[in-house]
């Protein structure tokens, strides 16, 4: 049965339709309504607005049938006055709408009130703002219709109710401290306020935990239940006693929603659009035994204290960074149990229009445990001891009333998507960061080979020469232990020679390597690189044997002379804790990777390399730790904008690589990771930038240096990065982009200041 036309009802404005939910409800209001959608997204253009729907839509469970001739894309910014709008594009979208679905919200439940009310509240009063300029132009007020959560009664037991249903009011003491819940029940309250004062049509609608599409499972980031479950795999334990959560599919409540908006009398109204009844967690767990995952059964005090002991591990951490609301799911008592939610009066209202409750069956339950993309059940490794934790701007060995300076070196050019057009010039790079006071000079493996950059560079520059890094594993021992010797004596001992694995596409496909076993091949890598030097340099036999790398001849013949300099040092790339730890073991140093915020510092790698520096016998002070930082910064906004587009896209290059997903699982974008993933393997030519459009200000924000004013890249570098690292590797002020990487502009001096910043 389809729902009653939309009586009056011509056009709508819908907030958030490239998120999750809000994505599903573009999709039903374009299948079951014929109304005319605008959007609003963050664009800079109709066009990018445009095809930022498009993808979000493509990429649905159940994509709409019709899409073309309905649906247009406002560019603009929720949080900004008039949406950031021209003031007569302003009024013309006012007076062009009917309805106002409101879905967007930034949605961090583990976030601070402060930190959310800019964006949750801020998008409620400029959409009131919206509905008053539609009542003023053309008489007629807007439906506005709230997307809410039945969090803003999480903490209703502390007023002394036991149950809630949709008369239940929301209030700041309902939704008690926590940050997302409290904006909500906020936001809730301006609406309410703004229906009495300007006699604007409010409707509420409250979902509670919002999980995966009935038909596949499919589910989002956001869905709470994602980073419990796959802590409680990680922990190998599922805590017991009658644990449930309020929660729906995401498809029912998208249809939930366009089907209750056409009510005459929904106006004043507040919906609960969570099934009637609540989904236990012994129900999941149920459904991850089946696919082979096995629990130790734990009482929900024990399981928190585990979560705790274990919030060093990737698959754990999400979890425990909200624990303030989990609490609330896996609860030991009253104190923390949420009121039980009623919502008869919402599948009353449903029932009416053909729409009835779909029970929580065993065969989604399988679904959706199957969409959680968990690790097989006997291919995850045991959890390590909990390693000391750091705080971001304290130094390794101490406290800090200022984080600590580092040393600043310089590369070719800008980490970047693709070239410029233009061949390096190596020699002219090296000789300004030399005369800008830089440490060292430093050469990647991109789209250029690294050793022969710096075989360049080596005679126009007294600097120290890097490598950052060599694929090792698209080489021999023997053929770049001849290499770096070489230039080691050839630049009169200046190189550091950093190398690094690849993901195994890039080893199978691009290199034709073998790509099984990375770590153990890359420890015999090392292994054999120093008995090769050791060969050359002090007259020892060669003997080597691995498994996979074995070098047993030599001959006057093939042996160069030794160095008078010795072994070049020995730096390792790390992405992750097990290269890290292997780093500590047998490196002189750790490379981290370019997107590598503070957290992946402190709480993975550092600790990962204390760990082999343990094994080893020796202590922090016995490596360095170099970091090539992504930066976005500008002299103008159009300068900022070149910036920031090219950061978006090797961000969105490093999440869209299966291998690196566990980094950008810390901060609960697994969800991204796989979305961009999926687009990079099409054949679609604007992939790339597809893929781009889909990084956000607060992704960019968190895996890149983001500097409006560019005098202030050294003191945020500092600050971020200051006691963690020894070296940063800053793009060279050297090329068409020379004056912007200028030493004295970006005010380096704040994080090194041994530079000498003449005028």
């Amino acid at each position: 049965m389809n729902p009653p036309p939309f009586h009056g009802f011509r056009s709508v404005l819908l907030t958030g339709a490239t998120g999750s939910l809000g994505g599903h409800l573009c999709a039903e209001l374009l299948d079951s309504t014929a109304m005319s959608l605008q959007c609003l997204v963050r664009a800079n253009s109709h066009a990018h607005g445009r095809e930022r729907l498009d993808q979000r839509l493509a990429l649905l469970d159940d994509p709409p049938r019709t899409t073309a001739h309905r649906l247009a894309a406002v560019p603009g910014d929720l949080t900004s006055p008039h949406f950031g709008l021209a003031p007569c594009d302003f009024d013309a979208l006012a007076e062009s709408i009917d309805v106002i679905v409101h879905s967007a919200a930034e949605v961090n439940l583990a976030a601070d009130y402060e930190d959310l009310a800019p964006a949750n509240l801020g998008a409620v009063r400029n959409l009131i703002a919206l509905a008053r300029r539609r009542t003023q132009l053309t008489g007629r007020p807007p439906g506005v219709h709230h997307v809410s959560t039945l969090g803003t009664l999480i903490a209703a037991r502390a007023t002394g109710l036991d149950e809630t249903d949709e008369h239940t009011a929301a209030s700041a003491a309902t939704a008690g401290p926590l940050g997302y819940p409290r904006t909500k029940a906020v936001a809730e309250a301006e609406l309410r306020a703004a229906a009495a004062a300007y006699d604007i049509p409010v409707t509420v609608y409250r979902p509670g935990v919002i999980t995966g599409h009935s038909r596949t499972g499919n589910t989002s980031a956001s869905d709470p239940l994602t980073p419990l479950l796959r802590a409680a795999v990680a922990l190998g334990a599922a805590p017991t006693g009658d644990q449930w959560a309020p929660g729906e599919r995401v498809d029912i409540v998208a249809r939930a929603l366009v089907r209750l908006m056409h009510r005459p009398d929904a106006p004043g109204r507040t919906f609960h659009l969570v099934s009637p009844e609540p989904l236990p967690l012994s129900a999941l767990f149920d459904a991850l035994r089946r696919a082979g995952h096995h629990f130790e059964q734990v009482t929900p005090d024990e399981w928190w204290h585990r979560l705790e002991e274990q919030a060093h591990d990737p698959a754990v951490r999400p979890m425990a960074a909200m624990r303030d609301i989990g609490r609330h799911i896996v609860s030991s008592g009253d104190g923390h149990r949420m009121p039980r939610p009623h919502s008869e009066a919402t599948w009353a209202a449903l029932a009416e229009t053909g729409l009835c409750p779909t029970p929580w069956d065993t065969a989604f339950l399988d679904r959706f445990a199957a969409a959680l993309d968990l690790p097989a059940p006997s291919a995850r490794a045991p959890l390590e001891e909990v390693p000391p934790r750091r705080s971001a701007t304290t130094p390794m060995g101490g406290a800090s009333a200022e984080p600590a300076p580092f040393r600043i070196d310089g590369m070719l050019s800008p980490i970047r998507l693709g070239h410029d057009g233009l061949f390096p010039d190596a020699a002219g790079a090296a000789s300004a960061c030399e005369a800008a006071g830089y440490g060292g000079f430093w050469a990647r493996e991109q789209n250029h080979n690294p050793l022969l950059t710096l075989t360049q560079a080596a005679a126009h520059t007294t600097l120290p020469l890097g490598t950052a890094a060599v694929v090792a594993l698209a080489r021999s021992p023997m053929t770049l232990a001849h290499c770096a010797h070489d230039l080691h004596v050839l630049s009169g001992g200046r190189l550091t020679l950093g190398i690094g694995s690849q993901v195994a596409a890039n080893l199978t496909y691009r290199f034709s390597m073998p790509a099984d076993h990375r770590l153990d091949r890359l420890r015999e890598f090392i292994q054999a690189l120093r008995a090769i030097w050791d060969c050359w340099n002090n007259g020892r036999p060669l003997s080597f044997t691995g498994t996979h790398y074995t070098h047993t001849f030599n001959s006057p013949f093939f042996t160069p002379p030794p160095s008078p300099y010795g072994p070049p040092p020995l730096y390792l790339a790390a992405t992750g804790p097990r290269m890290a730890e292997l780093a500590g073991e047998l490196a002189d140093g750790l490379i981290a990777p370019p997107y590598a915020p503070p957290l992946l510092l402190t709480d993975v790698l550092l600790p990962a390399l204390e760990r082999g520096l343990t094994r080893s016998g020796r202590t922090r002070t016995d490596v360095r730790v170099v970091y090539p930082p992504l930066l976005v910064t500008g002299r103008t906004p159009a300068e900022r904008a070149r910036s920031a587009e090219r950061t978006r896209r090797i961000i969105a290059l490093f999440c869209g690589t299966r291998a690196y997903r566990p980094v950008f699982e810390l901060y609960d974008l697994g969800g991204l990771s796989d979305t961009l993933s999926r687009i990079s393997l099409t054949a679609d030519p604007e992939r790339w930038q597809r893929m781009a459009d889909l990084i956000d200000d607060f992704t960019l924000g968190t895996f890149a240096t983001v500097a409006d004013d560019p005098a202030r890249v050294g003191s945020q570098l500092r600050a971020r990065y200051g006691g963690l690292i020894d070296r940063a590797i800053l793009p060279a002020p050297h090329g068409p982009e020379a004056d912007l990487w200028n030493p004295k502009l970006l005010g380096l001096d704040a994080a090194d200041p041994t530079l000498n910043l003449r005028p």
